[in-house]
């Protein structure tokens, strides 16, 4: 009878224990919290039509070479996942009309020293002119950050044109 009742309390005991480990820092799913969103301070040069192509004509390609997104309308999500070696940043964005591809996270070198800073961009078809429903414009993005990248960081920023959401370790 003595041996039962003391493994069933120290199994009661173990057991409640996991509450606090599910909430500290021991546990990698706690290393950075849940995203919040943030307000983003207007353009100085006025609004932006994201409907009206910035080239001068749709007829002639890019033949720089280098990458022309523009910001997404709005970020919806931002998660940051363990994996070996380092982390992967995952954004869910909110293109203003559809026909948005190539959507990237491109690093802000203007960042504080322990601030990892990204831009949500992407390029649009200047051919599709529909808005579409939500559901229909929204894309995920991700990119690898290693262990080195994040060794110091304390926030995770990413930015567009609407809105901006951090997440803090």
């Amino acid at each position: 009878m003595r041996h039962p009742l003391m493994a069933l309390i120290l199994v009661s005991f173990t057991l409640s224990a996991c509450a606090t480990v599910r909430d500290s820092r021991f546990n990698p799913f706690n290393w950075f919290g849940q995203s919040r969103e943030e307000a983003v301070a207007a353009a100085e040069d006025g609004e932006v039509n994201t409907l009206i192509p910035r080239r001068a004509s749709i007829f002639r390609d890019n033949d720089m070479g280098e990458y022309v997104g523009v910001p997404m309308e709005e970020v919806r999500a931002l998660s940051v996942e363990r994996v070996p070696g380092g982390a992967l940043i995952r954004a869910t964005a909110l293109a203003a009309k559809q026909g948005a591809y190539d959507l990237r996270l491109v690093p802000d070198e203007d960042a504080e020293p322990d601030m990892l800073s990204y831009q949500l961009l992407g390029i649009y078809n200047p051919d599709v002119r529909r808005v579409g429903t939500e559901a229909s414009r929204e894309f995920t993005v991700a990119t690898r950050v290693t262990d080195q990248d994040l060794e110091g960081i304390r926030t995770i920023w990413v930015s567009a044109r609407t809105n901006a959401r951090s997440v803090r370790r």
